[in-house]
């Protein structure tokens, strides 16, 4: 199965196994899958790397309102899916959710808002950002999703939640959003969709609780 591991990232990916290898990034979830040994502050740099190509990328397409939020989603294998949403496109959140939803059509817009809350981000109209990296970014992205899907060592828990953790971190203390224009109460905000220990057995919104305590201690 490791030695499938390169040929079925590079399919996966739309790459052919020479251009898979060529890219650093993607060459260390090769040698990670390998020693099963996973270095945690480069897996930090890598995520940090294309959650920013995928904001950027997002300025070419959304609709020029000031951002509203950004959600970094770890999902249950691990890896990451990124959402965002505008002011403008915040203001129809609601018929998002009525759109995707049954058993609401009745209930008054404004009680449906209380209940899914500002930061339903299943109702964000901007996706699964990390399917929408630049060409040159969106394998490194593909190949991190992949690698967790496919990893035979030791859980990947702890390890994906502080390596999300510490990116976050590493792009808000940058100069990297100060182009951006954003609404006042912007942030970005962090959810996993799984137990586990770096949050004490609970999950959910839990995670972005220890994110925000770490920003106290920055």
């Amino acid at each position: 199965m490791k030695k499938l591991i390169p040929i079925i990232m590079a399919l996966l990916t739309g790459l052919n196994a020479s251009d898979q290898n060529d890219h650093p990034y993607i060459k260390k979830f090769e040698i990670w899958s390998q020693t099963q040994k996973i270095n945690i502050n480069e897996l930090s740099e890598i995520r940090e790397h294309y959650i920013k190509d995928c904001i950027t990328n997002l300025k070419t397409y959304y609709d020029g309102s000031p951002l509203h939020g950004i959600v970094i989603e770890i999902n249950q294998n691990y890896s990451i899916s990124i959402w965002a949403e505008t002011v403008k496109s915040h203001q129809n959140i609601v018929k998002r959710f009525k759109d995707q939803s049954s058993g609401y059509e009745n209930q008054p817009d404004e009680e449906v808002y209380i209940n899914i809350t500002p930061w339903y981000y299943d109702s964000f109209k901007y996706s699964c950002l990390e399917f929408k990296c630049t060409p040159k970014v969106k394998p490194v992205a593909m190949a991190d999703g992949d690698f967790c899907e496919m990893y035979e060592g030791e859980d990947l828990s702890d390890t994906s939640h502080e390596a999300t953790i510490r990116a976050i971190l590493n792009i808000e203390k940058s100069n990297f959003l100060q182009p951006f224009d954003r609404s006042k109460d912007f942030k970005i905000r962090l959810y996993s969709e799984n137990n586990d220990t770096i949050s004490k057995g609970d999950y959910c919104w839990a995670t972005d609780k220890i994110l925000n305590e770490r920003r106290k201690k920055q």
